[in-house]
């Protein structure tokens, strides 16, 4: 029962408290200035992501076009190497270079 008189003494404290509040009034301008804002910070934050977006894509093709001359010139010497190897291999193997003929 003591609890029950307690607890209704704290709500009608809470209550009462409410009674003097009043709606906040805020500048009429406030929703202006703060469509400025994002207005303004919109604007540039999305120029300065497309420049970046931009930087780092011609910095990859680059880079790419890079590993491909690499791997083009490099590749060459090796693939030449192992394709001369190769017919000289199947050339011993068929016979091709013996230039004497059996009749």
């Amino acid at each position: 029962m003591d609890k029950e008189i307690k607890l209704e003494e704290e709500v009608n404290l809470t209550l009462n408290s409410l009674d003097g509040i009043q709606q906040a009034e805020a500048n009429p301008y406030l929703s202006q200035k703060i469509s400025a804002r994002l207005n303004e910070n919109v604007i540039g934050v999305t120029i300065v992501k497309h420049k970046l977006i931009y930087t780092f894509m011609i910095l990859l093709i680059i880079i790419m076009n890079i590993v491909t001359l690499v791997a083009i010139n490099g590749g060459n010497k090796a693939l030449t190497n192992s394709r001369e190897e190769m017919l000289k291999t199947v050339a011993t193997d068929y016979s091709i270079i013996d230039k004497s003929y059996n009749y």
